[in-house]
């Protein structure tokens, strides 16, 4: 009768663990940034509101109506980074990001914000100051030359 009290207190203490842990488990800004990114190009926007302050969730809203417009083959991308360079001050990390998708190579910026223990991707700061985050772009993005 001991053990098994002891293996349903255990089941209990993992359970109420996992749910604890659930809701992120990523602590450092350059994994949040590769999974969000990942979760938008595969369109599962419901996923990357998770990793997402409001004002991104709210962002992230708006490109998913526009995406539920357009032919699923279309919106589906593939991002890899080449190139992260995340600066933590306190509870604010700015990550300047080498990518390349199917269009080609570009610069974006991330801008990440700590709640709770857990980083965040939030709207970057110049869209954040001009008010409608459902309006601003994904990230922030600049097209690289093309080095042939």
């Amino acid at each position: 009768m001991k053990t098994f009290s002891y293996l349903i207190l255990c089941c209990i203490g993992a359970t109420f663990y996992s749910c604890k842990s659930e809701r992120h488990q990523v602590v450092v800004p350059e994994e949040v940034i590769r999974q969000y990114q990942g979760f938008v190009d595969l369109n599962r926007y419901e996923e990357a509101k998770k990793l997402s302050t409001p004002a991104e969730q709210a962002r992230l809203d708006a490109e998913a109506k526009l995406m539920a417009m357009e032919s699923l083959d279309s919106t589906v991308f593939h991002t890899t980074f080449l190139k992260i360079n995340c600066r933590e001050t306190g509870e604010e990390a700015m990550c300047q990001c080498v990518v390349e998708d199917e269009y080609g190579e570009y610069e974006m910026e991330f801008r990440l914000v700590k709640s709770d223990g857990v980083w965040l991707v939030d709207v970057p700061v110049e869209e954040s100051e001009e008010g409608d985050p459902s309006s601003a772009p994904l990230g922030r993005m600049e097209l690289l030359p093309n080095k042939l």
